[in-house]
């Protein structure tokens, strides 16, 4: 069995390599219960170093595992990553709002996000990739109406120089964590050649929004990265403009339709060209996508058969 796992899966059943109070064994797919044991575990209250829940697996009062390994049905899967997804998503859910204003002298409206989802992404990714995991501090993510802010430890490398990062031109001479890398690497949550911070440049930009501001002290011993509200989304008076705000749950009909269209059109569309179409991430296109097929609308035959493959989405 391929696994995208840090660990081997069959090591955590066994506690061969974790210790015991690092892991969690859930019967079946609870989410009330799983989700509190992840924050717990995010948190580390108990200055663990974190853990890991194993899902689909029976435990003694002790906490031991008990075999033969119980498991959960395929057909149940996709609905449960899909539902994970979803409770993990918290902060596109809650915190991000696109606003469209209307002008009465012309058709053409102008839209954008408070925060654009693909800077935080960048963002929070960049932090867990280039933070100490000797530090026992955690990943500090800070949301106010007038700012985002991801704070970690230490700060970045002695060879990346500010002036540089503020241009997104900063390239690192040496890595703290080659192997979560990799791993992020294989989830396609980054590529892995310092482009992280010129994304975040970029998308802000785009977005119209001021420009991203990255702090750190002489020591280096801290990363801040703080992205400003979009302004517009801050209170106008009544009368000047017209402002709607959806959600992206509210949108998420219209992507759908968005790439079934695209679909229709070229059955061989790749889901990065999906995303740079629509303007969304491909881990939100690959989302969709997901959900799609777990609705059980048909992507394939006449409409191009479309799957969750990052190079091609079509066959």
């Amino acid at each position: 069995m391929t696994s995208k796992l840090p660990i081997n899966l069959e090591d955590l059943l066994h506690q061969r390599k974790v210790e015991g109070e690092r892991i969690e064994y859930k019967t079946g797919w609870n989410p009330d219960p799983i989700m509190r044991t992840l924050c717990a575990f995010a948190n580390d209250f108990e200055n663990l170093g974190g853990g890991y829940v194993v899902i689909g697996q029976d435990c003694e009062e002790m906490g031991m595992p008990i075999f033969p390994l119980k498991g959960l049905p395929n057909n149940q899967l996709d609905r449960i990553q899909l539902e994970l997804l979803g409770f993990c998503n918290q902060i596109q859910a809650n915190y991000l709002k696109q606003t469209v204003v209307k002008h009465p002298d012309r058709a053409k409206v102008d839209r954008f996000w408070n925060y654009p989802y693909a800077a935080i992404e960048e963002t929070v990714v960049n932090a867990v990739y280039h933070r100490s995991y000797d530090i026992r501090e955690p990943i500090e993510v800070r949301i106010t109406p007038e700012d985002l802010v991801v704070l970690s430890f230490p700060g970045p490398d002695r060879s990346i120089r500010m002036a540089d990062l503020q241009k997104g031109k900063a390239v690192s001479r040496r890595y703290r964590n080659r192997r979560i890398g990799e791993f992020l690497k294989e989830l396609d949550l980054t590529e892995g050649r310092s482009t992280g911070i010129s994304k975040i440049l970029k998308v802000m930009k785009g977005n119209h929004s001021p420009a991203p501001e990255f702090e750190t002290d002489g020591d280096r011993t801290y990363f801040l990265i703080r992205l400003p509200v979009h302004p517009g989304t801050i209170p106008v008076e009544s009368g000047q403009v017209d402002t709607t705000e959806t959600t992206p749950e509210k949108t998420s009909g219209k992507t759908s339709g968005k790439i079934l269209s695209l679909m229709r059109e070229n059955p061989k569309v790749s889901i990065p060209e999906i995303a740079e179409s629509i303007g969304r991430t491909a881990r939100a296109i690959e989302m969709q996508v997901a959900q799609l097929k777990a609705e059980g609308l048909p992507l394939g035959c006449q409409g191009g058969c479309m799957n969750t493959d990052k190079k091609v989405a079509g066959v």
